[in-house]
């Protein structure tokens, strides 16, 4: 639940799950997958890339064409 509530808020301790979740809501804003309203794709706070290493271009790179397998998971999901 905390990472739910939380991924939004950067301040105080933070469970890893919470942070994963803030880089991937950030990811998916970079690549423009779904859209909440908000297309600001803020710098992830420097908790979050101390933990992953790098910055979110990075990330987003290193993860390849997610798109690609995202349209894999939907024709399963449709099957």
């Amino acid at each position: 639940m905390e990472a739910l509530k939380g991924h939004h808020r950067y301040e105080g301790n933070r469970l890893p799950v919470t942070n994963a979740v803030s880089a991937a809501n950030r990811i998916s804003k970079e690549l423009k997958i779904g859209h909440s309203g908000n297309d600001l794709v803020e710098r992830l706070p420097d908790e979050i890339t101390d933990r992953f290493g790098t910055d979110i271009n990075v990330i987003v790179e290193a993860l390849g064409d997610v798109k690609a397998e995202i349209d894999k998971a939907m024709v399963f999901i449709n099957l």
